[in-house]
């Protein structure tokens, strides 16, 4: 896990090299509650997984100023979620993640688009390998009271490919997993997604921020011997933190 990281920090630094960048840092404790299987299928569902978690987060805006009111910015980050418990029947999923994005504000409103890859280290009990997935995050963002400090924003994103990082019963990786005797992939007739927002306010150079995020990640199997839909999961996150920015 830790060689996961220090590439996305090594990914994030080296796109900041070429320009100016306002750095952005934030802090976050929450709760995190993991379901793996169909809730429509029961002889699928393993046990619910609620453990506590910390979130930090570096990114840097380039070729722009986040506090522009109006024209386009450049944001890539990274960010890490890493629960109290990693392992046994309530551990819960580790998450790195690397994001780049293009974002345009007028006024009190800016809208944003991008890729994004997270992978996630599964707990070993599960059996289960880690997963790293593609998105395209799409944010909107609205800024309001005395000097635009306040803001409530929003997202969606989409997850369009995975890749099964983990060696099963020897199993080689690949855009489809080996798991025991079968395969799987990301459905490509159900929809995997992460939904969030979050609201917060700024104070200077720090502020404070609270949010909640449902992801589902469902894939489409086969050859294996359990049950349809066993390695679907579902998560809820709540968290709050404080947000940390170097102009």
């Amino acid at each position: 896990m830790f060689k996961k990281f220090v590439v996305f920090i090594c990914l994030f630094v080296s796109s900041t090299l070429y320009s100016s960048a306002q750095f952005l840092m934030t802090a976050d404790v929450g709760q995190m509650k993991t379901q793996f299987g169909d809730p429509a299928n029961s002889s699928s569902l393993g046990n619910v997984r609620s453990s506590p978690y910390v979130g930090f987060a570096l990114g840097g805006v380039v070729f722009g100023h986040s506090q522009r009111t109006h024209g386009v910015n450049f944001y890539g980050g990274i960010d890490i979620k890493f629960p109290t418990q990693t392992d046994g029947t309530n551990g819960n999923i580790v998450e790195f993640a690397g994001l780049a994005q293009l974002n345009y504000r007028h006024g009190p409103v800016s809208v944003g688009a991008g890729l994004e890859a997270r992978d996630f280290s599964m707990p070993n009990a599960t059996g289960f390998p880690d997963e790293l997935l593609f998105g395209i995050p799409i944010t909107g963002k609205v800024s309001f009271a005395r000097g635009g400090h306040a803001f409530v924003q929003g997202g969606i994103t989409p997850y369009v490919s995975n890749y099964a990082q983990t060696y099963v019963n020897g199993g080689s990786t690949g855009p489809s997993g080996l798991i025991s005797t079968g395969t799987f992939n990301l459905g490509n007739s159900r929809s995997s997604y992460e939904g969030r927002i979050a609201g917060g306010r700024v104070f200077g150079h720090f502020g404070l921020r609270a949010g909640y995020i449902h992801r589902q990640v469902l894939f489409n199997t086969s050859g294996t011997s359990l049950p349809s839909s066993a390695y679907d999961f579902r998560q809820d996150l709540i968290s709050g933190g404080v947000i940390f920015t170097l102009f």
